[in-house]
């Protein structure tokens, strides 16, 4: 496996054997590791370009293996939908549960439903309105913190706690934590109670302004480009929506991924009109022309004028040798 690739999650295990896949019933704990296939997920890629790779192709991930038969493989193999899904995987997005920035990009770690595990996910690649309800629900908080995970005093002072390091330590410093929650009336932060939240906004109120996170209608105002590129994905959003089928939308999803670069456009034999396109090592021999045009128009439109010539009465084509 080359060392461009690093594995983030196994999301699936099925029978290596076509065969053995057809069968009524699965039964994966008859099977060892050798005689499997794992769905992989790599960090850096869209779930939708994860792969189905051989037992031999994770050697250096055998712990990770181990860990998903343990924990993961037997819950995935009870789900109804297991057939459909090691045949045809579809990725419905549940929740998205945390945020960070790669290069510069925002990505969620998104809950998909029916799969275990949780994957990070460019920003781009993710339903508008899934973003949207993040984020208000973060603003509607008003931290970045999460108030489960943190004791009451750390909210008052914006500061992370570790929980599961005094846990373990057994230092002064535990004692010290347990003393504030007895001084707010216990260790249950799931709800703060009224004096708490009433003690957290007089502070907030008192903090510099730029120590707060601002409000999604008070954040300053977009540059052209920014604008541009939100007009562009709440299109593209609103172009998805209406897409019927699952696959068609996976499609999408990944022409949306990256800048392709057209390298021909052919017609099928069924009778449609495809995309043979790049992306560095990335190719993908045909992307139905209609949802292709739709994400990179501008790029059709660029293909198709570099292999036309114009010409004007009594003159040659344009690119056409003019005889002397």
């Amino acid at each position: 496996m080359s060392n461009l690739y690093e594995v983030e999650a196994i999301l699936l295990s099925r029978p290596a054997s076509a065969k053995s896949r057809k069968k009524g019933s699965i039964t994966l704990d008859k099977l060892t590791p050798h005689d499997k296939e794992y769905f992989i997920k790599w960090k850096g890629y869209s779930i939708i370009e994860s792969t189905w790779e051989p037992f031999e192709n994770l050697k250096n991930v055998k712990t990770m293996v181990s860990e998903f038969i343990a924990h993961d493989e037997k819950k995935l193999a009870k789900n109804p939908n297991y057939k459909t899904m090691i045949s045809n995987p579809q990725f419905a997005c549940e929740e998205l549960t945390d945020k960070r920035s790669v290069n510069g990009r925002d990505e969620y770690l998104v809950r998909w439903k029916d799969f275990e595990q949780e994957t990070w996910e460019d920003w781009g690649n993710l339903p508008h309105e899934a973003i949207a309800e993040y984020e208000q629900k973060r603003t509607d908080e008003g931290d970045v913190y999460s108030q489960t995970s943190i004791t009451k005093s750390a909210i008052l002072n914006q500061v992370p706690i570790n929980r599961h390091h005094h846990e373990e330590g057994g230092d002064a410093s535990d004692e010290h934590h347990k003393k504030e929650d007895t001084e707010f009336g216990g260790d249950d932060n799931a709800n703060l109670d009224e004096d708490l939240q009433d003690q957290l906004r007089n502070k907030r109120k008192q903090a510099p302004s730029s120590s707060l996170p601002a409000p999604l209608e008070k954040r300053r105002k977009l540059t052209k480009e920014e604008e541009e590129e939100e007009a562009k994905v709440s299109y593209l959003n609103t172009e998805r929506e209406k897409l019927t089928s699952d696959a068609d939308k996976a499609t999408f999803d990944l022409i949306v991924k990256h800048p392709w670069e057209v390298s021909k456009i052919f017609q099928e034999s069924a009778g449609g009109v495809a995309v043979r396109a790049t992306y560095g090592e990335l190719k993908q021999e045909k992307f139905p022309l209609e949802l292709f045009r739709i994400v990179h128009p501008q790029k059709v439109i660029d293909f198709f004028l570099a292999r036309t010539k114009f010409s004007t009465p009594g003159r040659a084509s344009v690119g056409a040798t003019q005889q002397q």
